[in-house]
């Protein structure tokens, strides 16, 4: 935001796919002058999202001993968590309005996007694709831009209410790091390769 940068740390590590339940979520004033826990003890958080007075975050149930997961909120001026929505949470963005939500089912490996009011309440599915991966997720232009697995990997979009469905991109991109604007989707790959996609 104006002053600070924001970031998640997941926990230590305890073994290859387990933390302590040590996570937290922090901030630094851009000068670095003031570094400040907003939230600690959390369970593996991993999603982030900012509005003007809030920030958004998800826990992933993953740390040992610590099975707290779902989407949670907390002051910009600090004080108590309020937690949002129950269950497994990857990435969390925020509109104006709405959260958005790529929720996980670790047992059925199956992963949906699921949209709710910023202040709590239902979360309804708006994609339930089982080709839907451990995604970024970014809002442009009133769609949700999010990766999915076809032909190893493709940039798909979906209107805000969930009705009209878009693939971008039906092709092997090996990355989920993507970002959108008026002209483009720009999508970085671990092969020295920048692909840019016309919307």
């Amino acid at each position: 935001d104006r002053d600070f940068v924001y970031w998640v740390s997941y926990g230590t590590p305890a073994t290859d796919f387990k933390a302590h339940s040590d996570g937290r979520v922090e901030r630094v004033t851009k000068d670095g002058s003031r570094r400040e826990t907003l939230a600690s003890g959390l369970s593996g958080p991993y999603g982030l999202a900012l509005d003007e007075q809030f920030v958004y975050f998800s826990e992933t149930g993953l740390a040992i001993g610590n099975r707290s997961a779902g989407v949670r909120r907390i002051s910009k001026s600090v004080g108590s968590i309020v937690h949002l929505y129950e269950g497994g949470v990857g990435r969390v963005v925020v509109t104006d309005s709405e959260l958005f939500l790529l929720t996980e089912n670790y047992d059925r490996l199956k992963t949906e996007i699921r949209r709710m009011p910023k202040s709590g309440g239902t979360a309804r599915r708006i994609v339930d694709d089982r080709l839907v991966i451990h995604s970024n997720m970014v809002v442009f232009d009133k769609r949700l831009y999010y990766t999915t697995i076809q032909r190893l990997g493709a940039i798909a979009s979906v209107t805000l209410d969930g009705r009209a469905r878009v693939v971008h991109l039906d092709a092997g991109i090996n990355s989920d790091n993507f970002l959108v604007d008026g002209c483009a989707i720009y999508v970085a790959t671990p092969v020295q390769y920048l692909w840019r996609i016309a919307r």
